[in-house]
């Protein structure tokens, strides 16, 4: 029986790397020696690994945008051109 507190997917299950070896140089989800699952590259002390799943076009969508926000929030203040030092010059 699944605990209600921390449910699975039974469709998704990670490899095991004594049947399956991890592919190297590839970003890849991972149970670390720690047991945390984590996105990184294989390590002999990994004891997992799966394939990243797609991210649906709509979240990336969404994931622009709010980046994008962001960015915008966070960009300093756009500067105003100085007068032109040769036009003051000629008059």
């Amino acid at each position: 029986m699944s605990d209600p507190k921390h449910p699975t997917n039974r469709d998704w299950v990670l490899n095991d790397p004594l049947i399956d070896q991890a592919p190297a140089g590839v970003s890849l989800m991972l149970i670390n020696a720690g047991g945390s699952l984590v996105i990184g590259l294989w390590t002999d002390d990994c004891l997992a690994w799966g394939k990243k799943p797609i991210i649906p076009a709509s979240v990336k969508a969404r994931q622009s945008e709010k980046m994008r926000a962001l960015m915008r929030q966070n960009s300093p203040p756009a500067c105003k051109e100085a007068p032109d030092a040769r036009a003051e010059s000629r008059d």
